[in-house]
Order: C-alpha cells, then sequence, then structure tokens
C-alpha cells in the first residue's frame, strides 16, 4: 500500500507517468504453426511490460470502471447482450406499437 501511495498516486494526480513504466517488449508469436512461417500476417504481437505498470494499469481501470458503465439501450460492447437482445427488444417494441 505504501508503494501505491507514494509512487503510483503521483501520476494520478500529475498525469506523468515515469519513461520507465511505459516500457514495453514486443514479442512476436505464431498464430498456426502449420501456416508459413515467413508471412508477417501468420504472427501476433505481445506487449511485455513491467510488473508496476500493470498493477497501475488494473488501479486505472478500477478508477475509471464507473465511467465506462453503459445505458440500459446499448447492447453491443456489454457483458451478456449481442445483436440477439436489441433484435428481439425492437421485435417487442414493434409489436407492441402496432
Amino acid at each position: 500500500m505504501v508503494c501505491y501511495q507514494c509512487c503510483l498516486m503521483p501520476c494520478f494526480y500529475t498525469t506523468i507517468l515515469p519513461y520507465k513504466l511505459m516500457e514495453t517488449i514486443i514479442v512476436p508469436i505464431i498464430k498456426n504453426k502449420k501456416g508459413i512461417i515467413t508471412d508477417k500476417g501468420n504472427y501476433r504481437p505481445i506487449a511485455i511490460t513491467s510488473v508496476v505498470s500493470k498493477i497501475l494499469e488494473l488501479l486505472l481501470l478500477d478508477r475509471l470502471l464507473f465511467q465506462l458503465e453503459t445505458s440500459s439501450n446499448q447492447f453491443e460492447f456489454k457483458s451478456k447482450y449481442g445483436t440477439d437482445m436489441s433484435v428481439y427488444t425492437l421485435k417487442q417494441i414493434t409489436e407492441y406499437y402496432n
């Protein structure tokens, strides 16, 4: 907790991150092992960051999660909702008003 208060809280208040927290190593990982290895489209990037950077990321997500809440009318990009739910709702509304 002391590390959080001394090191990470100034990042929230000043919106300035130390350079070491922003360093990332990008490692290419093969998507399809049976595919062509020389094809650059057969790779996906994996970012390796520091543990402190990951902790800061989780703290930021926790602080901003309430702002990421969506309205009850939004169906996409929301857990347990999809296009089929919006089609069902639209069908129910049209049947109600017809």
